[in-house]
């Protein structure tokens, strides 16, 4: 979970979608959520939960943007 919301979170800031202070403050959002996804066994799991991280990370975003 730690990579892939580093991961979205440094692209954003890279193509100007968030500051770099957002970069922890969006991980950290993240991993706060991380009691609701369970352990990956396999690499289909570890898959689904790069995508939702990326969802989350996305929804964070939407939800803390100034307009």
């Amino acid at each position: 979970m730690l990579n892939a919301a580093d991961e979205w979170a440094v692209d954003a800031f890279l193509t100007g979608r968030i500051g770099f202070t957002d970069i922890p403050r969006t991980i950290e959002a993240v991993l706060n959520q991380a009691d609701q996804v369970a352990v990956p066994t396999t690499v289909n799991d570890v898959l689904t939960l790069t995508n939702w991280v990326s969802q989350q990370c996305s929804q964070h975003h939407k939800q803390t943007a100034i307009i």
